[in-house]
């Protein structure tokens, strides 16, 4: 019984070895216990159905298990394959020659193919043991209070930033959106502003450091920034980013979320208040566990792993803006990050029934826009509730457009009417600033781009800036090449 569980906890590690790769590569979305928590669930689910295959069905066994282990190889060379970064045409042929080898192998010489994999198994399981202890211990790491709350600085300046990842410009004007028509009525409106980047990675690396990213190397979850112009360095060392600039003001800082990364983890050293410091971490895992078993049974029917995906980005999304909302209630806060999920697949919300949504055949981009909207009347309401609206300045922008063909390369399945608002693509993105003490609608019409973030987060700090027309000017000064993307289909 030891050695055939051996063989299916290797089988089982060879089918996840992508995510292997990413929790020890040190790539963690924020509140990775809910995805742990699937990855984890995933073992003894898998591990019973191979062992009950393995025992009781006979000479079915051999088949199933020849499917599975194709399908490990169908996971696991093109991975390896193309981290050797070996031209199209190799890869595919040692791709497709591997496998028909494969498949000979197991239909003339069955009993062999069957003993040399089973020991081959049996070999890589201490790997993966070790593995998984390797990667047991980084999950569990939390960060730690190190910036001194007794230094900090008594300012009353606050500043939240709200980045929702790929929240498109024209498709927002083309909505009807009450929320954030009523904020932008209070608010500086960049009508022709342009991401920092074409994609998260370097968007959100390039706002946060002011420097024009063209590569990014995430090693043990330390994230090396490659500019165009310049030599690479560590996102989160001293001097590098807005967070470094603001510890040594003595501001006090929070940062929710993350899709490319949770920045709590990233920046542990500058941050002072953190959204999962109160919670013990054994009552974290089983309260994600139990909310992802709850999806399990109903995931079987509409596709198990694209459900489960869509669950947890819900369980995300909730929780994060909850993390949101307890910064801005919080008075003694001065600067706040956070980056949410957005209008970025997988699409979770029904704006005809207001809700959020697990099943659905189609994705919407509007039920995105909706979902956003909500989201920013909420932080509106909850400031007010906390006496805070008039007192806390709130940047609204995103990290890119609405890239609707990157969509359709993924599969991801759109309403033909999406398809309606991109015949031509347009690369703006929402850039709102509203101003503590301003109550006036202010339209800015020359080209920008949200680059200058790290820049403009330092000057209101700085007292720069403090109404509309000096945010405008600044706004103005800011020499920058504009970057329209115009050769790239998405």
């Amino acid at each position: 019984m030891l050695k055939k569980s051996l063989i299916c906890f290797s089988l089982i590690s060879l089918l996840l070895l992508k995510q292997f790769c990413l929790y020890n590569k040190g790539f963690y979305t924020p509140h990775l216990f809910i995805d742990f928590a699937v990855f984890l669930s995933l073992y003894p689910l898998l591990g019973l159905l191979g062992l009950l295959i393995w025992q009781y069905f006979g000479r079915w066994r051999y088949p199933v298990f020849f499917v599975v282990i194709l399908w490990a190889w169908n996971i696991l060379i093109p991975y390896a394959l193309k981290r050797l970064e070996l031209p199209p045409f190799p890869l595919i042929s040692i791709y497709i020659s591997g496998t028909l080898a494969l498949a000979f192998w197991f239909i003339f010489h069955r009993s062999s193919f069957i003993r040399v994999a089973c020991k081959g198994l049996l070999i890589i399981a201490p790997l993966f043991l070790v593995l998984w202890a390797s990667i047991f211990t980084k999950v569990l790491y939390l960060p730690k209070k190190t910036a001194n709350l007794e230094l900090a600085s008594p300012t009353k300046k606050r500043l939240f930033v709200v980045l929702f990842d790929e929240w498109d410009s024209a498709l927002t004007q083309a909505a009807f959106l009450p929320n954030i028509q009523d904020f932008a009525s209070h608010s500086f409106i960049a009508k022709n502003a342009y991401p920092a980047g074409t994609d998260t990675a370097y968007s959100i690396t390039s706002m946060t450091t002011g420097a024009r990213i063209g590569g990014v190397t995430c090693r043990n979850g330390k994230w090396e920034l490659h500019p165009l112009d310049g030599k690479s360095f560590f996102w989160n060392q001293s001097g590098n980013s807005l967070f470094s600039d603001l510890s040594e003001r003595g501001l006090t800082q929070a940062a929710v979320g993350g899709l490319l990364g949770d920045y709590q983890r990233i920046f542990t050293s500058y941050l002072t208040h953190f959204d999962f410091e109160h919670e013990p971490i054994s009552q974290m895992y089983f309260e994600e566990l139990k909310k992802t078993a709850s999806l399990f049974i109903p995931s079987l029917k509409h596709g198990l792993f694209s459900q489960l995906a869509k669950g947890c980005a819900i369980q995300h999304y909730k929780r994060e803006v909850a993390s949101l909302i307890r910064f801005a209630q919080d008075p003694n806060i001065n600067f706040c990050f956070a980056h949410l999920q957005g209008a970025h697949h997988p699409s979770c919300y029904d704006r005809k029934k207001e809700d959020f949504k697990l099943f659905q055949k189609h994705f919407s981009y509007f039920d995105s826009l909706a979902l956003i909207d909500k989201t920013i009347g909420y932080l509106k309401q909850k400031l007010q509730e906390a006496g805070l609206w008039d007192d806390t300045t709130i940047i609204l922008t995103s990290d890119h457009w609405w890239r609707i063909y990157a969509a359709k390369a993924q599969q991801i399945p759109l309403l033909d009417s999406e398809w309606a608002y991109r015949e031509e693509i347009d690369h703006r993105v929402p850039f709102i600033i509203k101003l503590a003490g301003e109550d006036r609608r202010f339209e800015f019409e020359e080209e920008c781009s949200n680059s200058i973030l790290r820049k403009l987060v330092n000057a209101f700090f700085d007292g720069q800036i403090v109404n509309n027309e000096e945010l405008a000017l600044f706004f103005s000064s800011q020499k920058i090449d504009i970057e329209k993307w115009a050769d790239l289909k998405y």
